[in-house]
Order: structure tokens, then sequence, then C-alpha cells
């Protein structure tokens, strides 16, 4: 038997036409206004910035040719948040382009010697920061301060081109090593004064050469306490939010352990979304070896470090976390069974026949009409919000997804997991067990969107509790569509936003296999809702549903 779309479903479709297209004008016209990333002035690639370091290197007189090489992209995260809290956001991308503080990290090291090199090369093309390590038995020269101080100058004014008139002495320290002195010197821009904070650069003489150099931004205490007790708040809003999901997460087991001795929970569905999870995560953690090389311990073997990494990463993290999510599914299912029955069934949503239902694409078309719904609320909310002088830092791009061997699969983990692990808890759970004990829907439905918003308080957006209320209102609205389309419209949904999220870093790119990946996989709903269109055309109408309810 099959279902013909009627003069309703042509009447959603209609609506949800309308809303997408007025979604999308908002969001074209005003989105990146509203959430600029970083102004980074990028002039080098993380391959230049590379070359650049080993020339560095190379021009000191070192040699790498035996050492292995890591990278990862960086900035000085406690002064741009200082900056950009304290000037307008332009004048504060301007100063952090002019004080090296984005760059592309370069690490050369051996397993188990304990010398190794960090260049960082920012993203201008100038040295951000040097340093060479070596262990402190290590022999040198034991210089008088004044000494190390020629050479220390010298290096600045020769190899930085440093104009010394222009910068103050503010601190000179000795340390007497067994087989040499070291000599720490820092200087202070004099015309530089932001706030209280100060532009500096440190200089360490180890032995006779110049083995460390850091050019940073002194952030006064007073504003990182300050700092610190506004972003306290957030923290205080997101604990309840975390006690909220812990408790949740809690009833769940009990549920799940409750309904397990009535042989009545749906373990090959709640264990292949797991699967699914896992092996995602997989891929995700392959994907980041080249990056979690930075991090290497150059006292262990390669061998034992990789191992580590295959063990934790790549089978045990990925075991833990897919009977996790399909635990959470496994105790959320039965609840949903019970107070929907009128809905697809949790098990049949993206079955052979649940794809070529009407349900699933009236789902999909609710889906992705909020995705572009989504984007254009929080545009119109920190629209007016910043205008109302709420403050957010602007986003630094992950630009570490251009190093792992597949981007785009970033993209598919970064919407499936959140998407499942908040929709079983906050809605499939949360707002079907308030109705089933309290009896109201109307509080399932505020209380459990309240939880929601208040475990999204931590963002660093200020007043502390302006995203709390952002997602709690989006919340309130997305439980009245799970009560009324489902899980399905939902997952799609939450899925979509965070994939598309995470796709921004490939769709902005300059590279056709990045836009092209980071495209396809933010819009991998619509294959199977271009499927379930071409069944209705060759079937005449779309699968039943009477047979995939709960």
């Amino acid at each position: 038997m099959f279902e013909k779309l009627n003069t309703k479903d042509f009447r959603l479709m209609a609506i949800c036409f309308v809303i997408s297209i007025i979604s999308l004008f908002f969001v074209q016209n005003y989105f990146t206004k509203v959430f600029p990333d970083a102004s980074i002035n990028m002039l080098y690639t993380k391959d230049e910035a590379h070359v650049k370091a080993k020339i560095f290197l190379a021009n000191r007189g070192k040699d790498i040719g035996d050492f292995m090489h890591a990278h990862r992209f960086g900035y000085l995260y406690e002064a741009k948040s200082f900056l950009e809290f304290e000037l307008p956001a332009d004048e504060a991308g301007k100063i952090l382009n002019n004080t090296n503080s984005y760059y592309w990290k370069n690490r050369w090291f051996m397993p188990q010697n304990k010398e190794e090199y960090y260049v960082k090369i920012s993203t201008t093309g100038n040295l951000a920061e040097y340093e060479h390590k070596i262990d402190e038995e290590a022999s040198g020269d034991s210089l008088s301060q004044k000494k190390a101080l020629n050479i220390a100058e010298f290096f600045l004014g020769g190899t930085m081109d440093v104009q010394m008139e222009k910068w103050e002495l503010v601190k000179s320290e000795t340390e007497k090593l067994p087989n040499r002195w070291d000599h720490v010197f820092e200087w202070k821009e004099k015309s530089f004064d932001v706030h209280g904070g100060s532009h500096r650069i440190t200089v360490k003489v180890q032995g006779n050469e110049v083995d460390f150099y850091d050019e940073w931004i002194k952030v006064p205490d007073t504003w990182k306490r300050k700092y610190a007790k506004v972003r306290s708040k957030n923290d205080f809003l997101n604990m309840f939010g975390g006690i909220g999901l812990n408790l949740t997460m809690f009833l769940i087991f009990i549920m799940m352990l409750v309904r397990s001795r009535k042989n009545d929970i749906r373990w090959k569905t709640a264990f292949t979304y797991g699967g699914v999870v896992a092996g995602l995560f997989i891929l995700i953690a392959l994907n980041n070896l080249p990056l979690h090389m930075y991090w290497f311990d150059n006292k262990d073997s390669y061998s034992s470090f990789f191992m580590n990494l295959i063990l934790f990463r790549c089978i045990l993290a990925p075991i833990g976390l897919g009977l996790f999510v399909g635990m959470l599914i496994a105790g959320s299912e039965p609840l949903y069974r019970d107070q929907y029955p009128h809905h697809i069934s949790f098990r049949n949503i993206f079955s052979y026949q649940g794809i070529q239902s009407k349900s699933f694409y009236n789902s999909a078309m609710i889906g992705i009409t909020l995705t572009f719904a989504t984007f254009a609320f929080q545009t119109i909310y920190y629209l007016i919000s910043n205008n109302l002088g709420a403050w957010s830092p602007r986003q630094v791009p992950n630009f570490d997804s251009y190093a792992t061997y597949i981007p785009w699969v970033a993209v598919l983990i970064g919407g499936l997991l959140p998407a499942i692990m908040e929709e079983s808890m906050s809605r499939m759970f949360s707002i079907s067990f308030l109705q089933k004990y309290t009896k109201s829907t109307i509080f399932a439905v505020i209380f459990s969107s309240i939880i929601w918003g208040l475990a999204h308080a931590n963002y660093p957006a200020q007043p502390f509790y302006i995203r709390a209320i952002e997602v709690s209102a989006m919340g309130i609205f997305i439980s009245w569509i799970f009560i009324r389309y489902g899980i399905l419209a939902t997952l799609i949904w939450h899925f979509s936003v965070n994939a598309v999220y995470s796709a921004m870093i490939l769709l902005r790119s300059s590279n056709a296999y990045f836009i092209t990946t980071g495209a396809v996989c933010a819009g991998i709903i619509l294959l199977p809702l271009i499927y379930a269109i071409m069944s209705y055309k060759r079937n005449g109408g779309f699968v039943s549903s009477d047979q995939l309810v709960n």
C-alpha cells in the first residue's frame, strides 16, 4: 500500500520553502557580519611556514636531517580574548597580526632524545617563537650576564631586525646549571600600552647561544581576574546544565536496566547506531594521527607512542563511545515508543522501508528547513544582542583540519555524535519521561529545554546568560517539532546544523576537494531524501507508515 502526497503535505512543503528562502536571505546578508572569523592575515600557508622554519634553523647552523617533524596551527588565546574584550574587533585583529600572534607551529624531535626544536612562523611570515631544548646537563659557556645580554641584543638587532631603542629591558635572570649558565632577558615595547597590556620579547641564552625567542603580549593580572570572574558566571550556569544532563544519563541507565528485565530493549537498533559512531570515531582517530605527533613525548619510543595511540584512541575509546551511545539509545527508545506510538519508530527511521515513507520525506523536509531557520534565528538573535552590547570572541577556523588525511570525516562525526547524544537525552528521553511522570507536556518541554540551554552556557559569549537563553528558546521550539513530527525531524536538524558548522573550514577554502567533500558531508541527508523522491515517482506513492510506527 502506498501513500500519496495530499493537500496538507503540499501546504507543509510550501511553508518549508518560504521559511527556507527567508532564512537564506538573512543568513546570506548578515551571518558573516554577526559571526565573523578572526581577521587573520594569512600570507603564509602551513607548507610555506614549514620551509621558512627550516631555513631559519639552517641559518642558525642546526642540522635537523635525522629529526622527525610535526606541525599544528596556534595563536595567543589569552591575548586574543583580552584584546577583543577591550577593543573593537578589527582593531584587536590588527594588533594580533602585527604582533605575530597567529602562527604555524613546527616541531622537530627524535624519539628518546632530549634535544628538539620548536619554530613558530606567524601567518605573516615572521618568527613568532623559537626554542632549542637541550639536556640540563649539557655543557656550555658560563658567561656573565652582560656578555649574554650583548649576545641577545645582537640576535634581536641582527637576526630579528628589532629596533632596540624602542624597547625597554624589564627582566634579567641567570640560572646556574652544573655545566653552564643560562640567562633570560625580557623587553617591553615602550610605545605599546593597551589597557595595561604590553608587547613583550623574551630571549634565553643557553651557554653562549640564543636558544629561545618568544614574542608575546602580556595580559594584565587585573584583567585576568576580572575575566575569570565574568567567565565563572558562565560556568555556574553550565554547572546546573551538567547536573541535569548527568541526572538524565543516570535515569536513562536505570530505565535501560528496568526495561531489559522485561526483554523490552531493542539492542540491535541501539548498538547499530553505537557501531556507526564507533566506526566514525576510529576514522577520526586515524585521521588525526599527524596532529597527535606534535605532542609526542620524546622520552618514549616511537613504537610505544604509536601503539598507545592505536590501542587507546583507535580501539578502546571508540568501543567505549560506541557502547555509551548504544546504551543511551537503548534506555531512551522504550519511553519514546510508549509515549509516541503514532510516530515512525527509531529502528525504522533510516531503514530501507523507512526512507521510502512519507514520514521520512516530511521529517527530512522539516529538518532541513529548521537548519536554515536555525542559522537565521542565530543571526537575528546575535544581531540584536550585539547592538545591545553583547560580546563574544571571534572564531578562529580549525586550520589543523587541512593537515589531516581526510578532513571531511570530522564533518560527519561533528554532526552525528552531538545529534544522537543530545537528541536521545534532551528530547527522546527527557520529554517522554517528564510527560509520563508529571502529566504535563508544557513542563516537560520547558524544563528539558532549559537544562539543554544551561548545558551550553559555558560558551565565552557575554552577558553570561545570553547563550543559555538562545539555546533554551531554540530548544522549546525544537521540542514542539519533536512532539509533532517525531525524533527523525530533530535528528536531521541537529545533524545538519552541526555538520554545516563543522564543514565551514572546508567550504571557505580554495581547494576544490575540500569544498566538494565538505558540501557533500554537510548535506548528506539530501541523499536519502533524493532516494525517497525517486521512490515516490517510481512507485506512484510513498511506502505506508502503518507498519513502521512505534
